[in-house]
């Protein structure tokens, strides 16, 4: 009698495959300013290239906040490849001052361990004395 060999199983992947996304652009945010002292603000952010979370390799378009040297991540929703909305939290609304936004196509935990994902232009945004 001849003896069948069983196939070899693939090994499973632990390590995500990378997917090569485009750099995103920005062409406006609403509102583009914020008096002191708001409340967590809803900006709309629009452009092109955005794309929702990705469970295969935990990667996704989102907002960030740069000012004073400081990079805050933005609570971000995914809207269309053209539109998302993100939260910029009172607290970084307390102070008068002017920040850059950002999207980053990317993991974010890899974003803040410095890796390099394709990043829009930034785009104003200012916080002016509510007096």
């Amino acid at each position: 009698p001849s003896v069948t060999q069983p196939s070899p199983v693939p090994t499973p992947s632990l390590v995500p495959t990378p997917q090569a996304h485009s750099k995103p652009s920005i062409s406006a945010v609403s509102p583009t300013a914020a008096p002191t002292g708001s409340g967590d603000l809803s900006v709309t952010i629009t452009g092109s290239g955005f794309y929702g979370f990705d469970v295969g390799d935990h990667t996704g378009s989102f907002a960030a906040w740069k000012a004073a040297g400081v990079d805050v991540e933005l609570f971000t929703t995914f809207v269309s490849p053209t539109a998302l909305t993100a939260l910029i939290p009172a607290a970084l609304l307390a102070q008068p001052g002017s920040a850059d936004l950002t999207v980053v196509n990317g993991d974010m935990m890899g974003y803040w361990d410095g890796v390099l994902y394709p990043t829009s232009d930034s785009v104003g945004f200012s916080v002016v004395n509510a007096h």
